[in-house]
């Protein structure tokens, strides 16, 4: 059986001694250390890589999201909080569960299964390193895009526009900040305005890619080139 290892951040030595008494009944899953102090935490996880992150919100100094905000690669996170007014915002950061306190053994369960199971997944398959879906917060919601059906995302300055297979969902976020999500076999990045999902690509046409809702995507010599190479030469007839 692998063993998984875990950081608690919480302030509350009760919430704390909690999270703890229910970790013990998964011997899969080791916990490394323990913070009080987001900071503290933060000095730890910019030198320190961990497989799963419970992680309160409300905290002194540095509160859960901007620490979150502030790591270069996010352990599978999952929020603890007796706030629900964060819910939604959870779903923006790509947090796996968020749990309301007092948490229950029960719930706790459900949250930890969600971990294990992409845990499990990562470690049979590289393939799944990257996400089936997300979601995306959009009109005061947390929209769910299935990342298969995408066909491309375009920069609109501070925002995105994703465009799938039932139309389009426009959201809060950067290219930078969600091209760093995406499997990069699939999703590649063209010029400084989109990211192309090359499975969704009828025909490249001069400087254009074309896609399936019949839009060009416009190309360098770069993009073209490193789109070119992307593409499983086997399906290319000479």
């Amino acid at each position: 059986m692998k063993t998984y290892t875990c950081l608690i951040i919480e302030d509350e030595p009760l919430a704390q001694e909690l999270i703890e008494n229910h970790l013990s009944h998964f011997p899969n899953i080791q916990i490394i250390e323990k913070f009080e102090n987001g900071i503290e935490a933060l000095t730890y996880l910019s030198t320190n890589e961990i497989d799963i992150l419970f992680l309160d919100i409300e905290m002194p100094s540095l509160n859960g999201i901007n620490l979150l905000k502030s790591l270069k690669k996010q352990p599978l996170t999952i929020f603890t909080t007796a706030y629900s007014e964060y819910a939604l915002e959870s779903y923006n950061h790509n947090v796996i569960d968020y749990l309301l306190k007092p948490i229950t053994f029960n719930r706790f369960c459900i949250a930890i299964n969600k971990v294990l199971k992409i845990l499990n997944k990562e470690t049979s398959s590289s393939k799944n390193e990257y996400p089936e879906f997300i979601f995306v917060k959009s009109d005061f919601k947390a929209v769910k895009i299935t990342l298969d059906d995408v066909l491309y995302i375009e920069g609109m300055q501070k925002y995105i526009k994703i465009h799938h297979i039932n139309g389009y969902t426009t959201t809060l976020m950067s290219l930078s900040k969600i091209i760093q999500i995406l499997n990069p076999t699939i999703f590649m990045r063209c010029q400084k305005s989109f990211i192309i999902n090359i499975t969704k690509i009828n025909s490249i046409e001069g400087n254009f890619a074309r896609i399936e809702n019949n839009f060009r995507i416009p190309l360098n010599k770069d993009s073209k080139l490193e789109l070119i190479k992307k593409i499983d030469p086997d399906k290319l007839l000479q």
